[in-house]
């Protein structure tokens, strides 16, 4: 009888030694895991978005000098009217566009006029002005598998595809689609 009540004493405390100890171990594992998921987080979200800041008039009335915008990197089928930031190797800096011109498209301006394919574009309503230089596209620029034609919506303060410096975007070169401006005003693009 001595025999067995030693076990059962025995017995109850490690399982009372295992029970503090798991209660030890699950403290620590959610402190990690707390301490973990912001920084978890922080990456998944920079894998995915990055922050940018506008400079200069190009975008204009779109997007302002200073306008701080969310740019999601994932993105990679773009489509006419998507603003998008560019990073090219003849520039410095990224450069913020819109796409006008998508693959297999040609584009043209004459007369001031974004022409698609032989038709005035209806969905260039974001132009705020006639192009006073066509550039590049004063003859037909057809665009291969993965590229891209893209202009400023300031239309006559912009350096963009019409311009030999920037020319036609490679489908590598998009970064990412912008997509909503932050600051100084939340707003769709």
């Amino acid at each position: 009888m001595s025999f067995i009540r030693d076990n059962e004493l025995i017995f109850a405390s490690q399982t009372r030694n295992l029970k503090r100890n798991n209660e030890r171990l699950s403290a620590v594992f959610k402190k990690l895991s707390n301490m973990l998921i912001f920084p978890t987080i922080l990456i998944l979200f920079s894998a995915i978005f990055s922050f940018a800041i506008v400079s200069g008039s190009s975008m204009n009335d779109t997007l302002q000098d200073q306008d701080y915008i969310l740019v999601n990197k994932l993105t990679r089928d773009y489509d006419r009217n998507d603003v998008v930031i560019i990073k090219k190797d003849t520039e410095d800096f990224d450069i913020i566009k819109r796409v006008v011109g998508c693959p297999g498209d040609t584009v043209l301006i004459q007369n001031g006029k974004l022409y698609i394919n032989g038709k005035i574009s209806k969905s260039d309503t974001h132009g705020n002005s006639d192009m006073d230089y066509p550039g590049i596209a004063n003859n037909p620029v057809k665009l291969g598998d993965g590229d891209y034609f893209v202009l400023g919506d300031n239309r006559n303060h912009s350096e963009d595809s019409r311009y030999e410096i920037v020319g036609v975007v490679k489908k590598e070169e998009i970064i990412g689609k912008a997509f909503l401006r932050l600051f100084p005003t939340t707003k769709w693009l």
